[in-house]
């Protein structure tokens, strides 16, 4: 029997390649495709500091970073306008393999060799709700030093979140929803810090758990 794990992360994967990221090159032009850099550009400088990174190795996986995105952005809007329904799931699965593969090869030149798993585990989840938390906070107009401190907080809840979930999955058990909420609560306490009264009763409402999240 597959794990409970692995069944919605493939799904995830789908979703994230054949309809998310496709968003950006379905929006050229447009606000939305800056938007998502500067989202990207906070999710890296976040992570470098997390890892210790130089300035410039810092730099440097910023370019990488949004190469990868870049390239499952393009790739899924390719899918999407190419291929009929029943074609897209495992040209999906495929690209974001063969993408992750190119990052892969990309950060071993960035962090170190003890660094790279977990650095794949997180800059290569394209995780959807990353995105959307980062993105909430850089719509809040706060100082560039709360905003680095609000994302780098950020960060640290995705790392820990990730790191959870891939246990579970090793282990071969379903993720705590306990530890979901802990972490949450953590991440909340920590932006309470940070945020104004009416930002933090507008993140409550925008990052509310779903009942099928």
């Amino acid at each position: 029997m597959k794990n409970r794990n692995t069944i919605h992360s493939n799904a995830g994967l789908k979703k994230l390649a054949l309809i998310s990221m496709a968003t950006l090159f379905l929006a050229s032009g447009s606000g939305f495709a800056q938007e998502l850099n500067v989202v990207w550009s906070l999710q890296t400088n976040s992570y470098s500091s997390h890892l210790g990174l130089s300035k410039s190795n810092a730099k440097k996986l910023a370019s990488a970073y949004t190469s990868f995105r870049e390239e499952v952005a393009t790739g899924s809007k390719q899918i999407k306008d190419d291929l009929v329904e029943e074609q897209q799931e495992l040209a999906g699965e495929e690209l974001i393999t063969r993408s992750k593969e190119h990052f892969n090869q990309d950060l071993g030149k960035i962090v170190e060799e003890e660094q790279l798993a977990g650095a794949m585990l997180v800059l290569g989840s394209l995780n959807a709700r990353w995105d959307s938390y980062v993105k909430i906070l850089a719509g809040y107009q706060l100082s560039a030093d709360d905003l680095a401190v609000a994302t780098s907080e950020v960060c640290t809840y995705m790392v820990k979140y990730l790191e959870a979930r891939a246990e579970a999955a090793k282990a071969n058990t379903r993720f705590s929803s306990v530890t979901a909420s802990t972490l949450k609560e953590a991440l909340d306490a920590g932006l309470s810090k940070i945020l104004s009264e009416e930002q933090k009763s507008d993140w409550a409402t925008q990052t509310a758990r779903k009942s099928r999240q």
